[in-house]
């Protein structure tokens, strides 16, 4: 079926639902061709794969469905050849038939119909690009050229059929001829008989038989003289009849002469693309590129993987696979680079900034694992803020001079780092319990002592946090 203008009218060829109105069409009239045109014909059932399907829908995303059986039920029932999921769907909405080497699709009183092509039918024949929409789901027919249904017969074919188009279509028409030609000689024969019964029937002649089968000629009949009537022999023309077929109503119904099985080739399947032979390298390559990258060999890996991203024929989650680890390793190498040259051009802030990070960044993407990239650099860096929070403790900048300490613990576990947190943090803690000694006596020595711990460790370790609650309990209460 294909669009047309607004005056589009539905395909006016009648459509037989063998599975809905089963032998109706034995019991109807042989002269009603709506009920009776394919009675003789034989109902379509495909059985087969994927691969051999005659005809198929395809849902707007692109997947394809093949039409595997007959009928074909759509709707959102469980029970349905294809299961649909959207708004609008009945249980099962529509299905679709071959019949006569046609499609067809049936609305199955579904509550909301079916559209093709944007006309709302309840029955029409398909053709290959019709859009079917059921609810909001649009399914596109297409069909198979290549692959055809196998039909299997449901009788044998009888000489005489009503099918007009069968093979044997030309034989009722010998038969109709032949039985014109007989009735033509059995009336000449009767005509003869009857001919010969009124002779011997007339007044005044009388044809008698001799043993030598020789006709006397004849003899007036004398008046008043009964002579008893012999059995008339009539000697007919010998008529040698032209060999005539039997007449219909005695024919001999003879099977038809098999046709050789129809060998239905399976359809070449198309050449798949050439999957690329490196899938296998590029796989071993992922799996070990962290390793290669903590044994210092990035610039190799990298060109690795700049060299296999190129290559197309690569599935398309494997190069995304790729393309990501490349991306990732090589903005940790960057850090590493960058300082590098900073430190070398005698920058040292920035470079200890980028190795900051770096370092950092490692940390999280391998855990407890460390580069021999970052092996180069952490004694640096770790020694650089070790240094700085010495100055910075001396300047009388704790807090500053505390966390420079915190980092060097963490990125490369410095022992000078740790003597000097744990220097403060006992300094903090003595002076916060002689706090609380003198508390009682002297409030205003102790509200001094607690200043000096709060001054001494930062926001957020133990006894800043003990130290600040006193002082701000005797700021609200006095005393």
């Amino acid at each position: 079926m294909k669009q047309g203008a607004d005056d589009f009218a539905a395909e006016a060829t009648p459509v037989i639902d063998i599975r809905k109105h089963g032998l109706e069409g034995e019991t109807a009239s042989a002269n009603d061709p709506a009920q009776n045109w394919d009675n003789d014909k034989t109902e379509v059932y495909m059985e087969t794969d994927e691969d051999e399907a005659a005809a198929s829908l395809t849902d707007s995303d692109g997947e394809t469905y093949p039409i595997t059986a007959f009928p074909f039920v759509l709707g959102r029932g469980a029970e349905c050849d294809m299961v649909l999921n959207g708004k609008g769907l009945s249980r099962k909405h529509i299905e679709i038939v071959f019949q006569s080497g046609r499609f067809v699709v049936n609305d199955l009183d579904s509550l909301n119909g079916m559209k093709v092509n944007g006309y709302k039918v309840s029955r029409v024949i398909l053709e290959e690009g019709d859009v079917v929409k059921l609810g909001e789901v649009s399914l596109t027919f297409s069909v198979d050229p290549s692959s055809e249904p196998i039909a299997k017969p449901t009788a044998s074919p009888v000489v005489g059929s009503a099918d007009p188009f069968g093979p044997t279509a030309s034989v009722p028409k010998k038969m109709a001829k032949y039985s014109v030609i007989f009735v033509g000689v059995a009336i000449v024969a009767f005509g003869g008989y009857k001919a010969a019964n009124m002779t011997m029937s007339s007044p005044g002649t009388v044809s008698l038989a001799t043993d030598g089968n020789q006709s006397q000629p004849p003899v007036a009949a004398p008046s008043k003289v009964v002579v008893p009537k012999a059995s008339p022999v009539v000697q007919q023309e010998t008529v040698t009849p032209t060999p005539q077929s039997p007449p219909p109503s005695i024919a001999l119904v003879k099977a038809p002469t098999p046709k050789p099985k129809a060998v239905i080739s399976k359809p070449k399947q198309p050449a798949k693309p050439r999957q690329s032979k490196n899938v296998a390298v590029v796989k071993k390559m992922l799996a070990n590129a962290n390793a290669r990258y903590l044994d210092g060999d990035a610039d190799a890996l990298f060109a690795d993987f700049k060299k296999y991203e190129s290559d197309s024929r690569l599935p398309q989650a494997l190069r995304y696979k790729l393309k990501s680890k490349h991306e990732s390793l090589a903005k940790l190498f960057g850090d590493y680079s960058k300082g590098q040259k900073a430190y070398v051009s005698g920058n040292k802030d920035s470079a200890f900034q980028y190795w900051t990070r770096f370092l950092e960044q490692e940390v999280k993407a391998f855990k407890s694992k460390r580069s021999l990239y970052a092996d180069q650099v952490v004694t640096r860096v770790v020694d650089e803020y070790v240094s700085r929070g010495n100055q910075l403790s001396q300047s009388g900048e704790s807090h500053k001079a505390y966390k420079m300490w915190q980092k060097a613990v963490k990125l490369g576990d410095s022992v000078a780092a740790k003597i000097a947190l744990d220097s403060v943090r006992n300094k903090s803690k003595q002076l916060y319990r002689k706090a609380l000694r003198l508390e009682y006596v002297n409030s205003a020595k102790a509200k001094a002592l607690w200043q000096e711990v709060v001054s001494l460790v930062p926001p957020g370790t133990e006894y800043y946090t003990k130290a600040s609650s006193k002082l701000a309990w005797y700021e609200r209460w006095g005393g």
